[in-house]
């Protein structure tokens, strides 16, 4: 199985070429995958949602997809800032791990729809943890996990 031990490193190449010459000023690329990734609309549900193979980059700033990644010219279908991201749900399941992802309506890549679906093949699942992780350090995820906290203790407290 030495080929699939090769694949991210070609796929990391790949978005590689394709982040260069839109690629911020020290913005890093830290991982490259193919994955079913589809956007549900707000009252959609995921099940019914129509999934495309696209290569998905992750960098230490964005999520990044595109849909046709062998042409050169080709412009990401998802562009989104991490800070405008909230993982909303892991599924390591065989055969596919699932992450669900919620975009701030109000971000550019948002464009009035709130979800995203990426599903990984098992061998890819690190990409995953690795998106879970990114997603969990942004200062947005810090921020509404700090909100979410002190307005459960305000409401735990005694109303005096």
């Amino acid at each position: 199985m030495a080929g699939d031990e090769q694949q991210p490193d070609k796929q990391k190449r790949r978005a590689g070429e394709l982040l260069a010459h839109q690629q911020e000023l020290g913005e890093e690329l830290l991982r490259a995958s193919r994955a079913w990734v589809a956007r549900v609309r707000p009252k959609g549900h995921v099940f019914f949602a129509g999934r495309h193979r696209h290569l998905v980059a992750l960098t230490d700033r964005r999520l990044v997809a595109w849909r046709h990644p062998k042409r050169a010219d080709a412009p990401p279908t998802i562009d989104v800032p991490l800070s405008a991201l909230r993982s909303r749900a892991e599924h390591p399941g065989r055969p596919f791990f699932q992450v669900l992802v919620s975009v701030d309506p109000g971000s550019e890549g948002g464009r009035g729809r709130d979800t995203l679906v990426i599903e990984l093949r098992h061998r890819d699942h690190s990409f995953g943890r690795a998106l879970g992780r990114a997603l969990a350090a942004t200062p947005a995820a810090n921020a509404a996990a700090a909100s979410s906290a002190s307005s459960a203790s305000s409401s735990s407290a005694p109303a005096g």
